[in-house]
């Protein structure tokens, strides 16, 4: 019962790391809260996903109301804060990103999602010393899900090894 909503959900991310959008908005809805399906997306997470393949396809208004969507619907504060700084990165708005994670940092404390988040903000602007910096300090951290489903120690250390390509020690990358 609960293995065939999961694999659409996965199969669904998979769409969309693959640039298929379209094809992941109608697998993701054959699964939403309001499908017929038994088991259904719970609606946060529903509208999250929806916020994040809209911002990968670059359409920004789609996303910014999925993801106000999934506020509404409970979403928690890391999560919201995340997905919007990340709709802020995919439009080149750095700035505004940034104070996206700080207010996050502000509202949940030091974590490492967000400590991930900056790391990645770094590298789309090419200051891969700073991406560094907010890597250590993911490892530094406990381990936590990241809202991917990773482990932010996971991505940490695949991050850190790709920026060390770009800092002067490419063979230890």
């Amino acid at each position: 019962v609960l293995l065939r909503p999961l694999r659409r959900f996965r199969a669904a991310c998979e769409l969309e790391l693959q640039g298929r959008y379209d094809e992941a908005l109608k697998l993701l809805e054959t699964i939403s809260p309001t499908s017929k399906s038994i088991v259904t997306v719970p609606k946060p997470l529903y509208h999250l996903r929806r916020s994040l393949i809209y911002t990968h396809a670059e359409r920004f208004s789609n996303a910014a109301h999925e993801l106000a969507q999934a506020q509404s619907c409970g979403l928690n504060a890391l999560e919201y804060y995340v997905g919007r700084s990340e709709l802020f990165r995919y439009r080149k708005e750095f700035e505004a990103a940034q104070g996206e994670l700080q207010m996050a940092e502000y509202v949940v404390g030091n974590n490492p999602v967000l400590c991930l988040e900056e790391a990645l903000l770094c590298m789309e602007q090419r200051d891969m010393r700073g991406a560094r910096k907010a890597l250590d300090r993911v490892l530094a951290l406990p381990c936590t899900a990241h809202p991917n489903g990773e482990s932010t120690y996971a991505l940490g250390r695949a991050y850190l090894e790709a920026t060390r390509l770009w800092t002067g020690e490419a063979e230890e990358g």
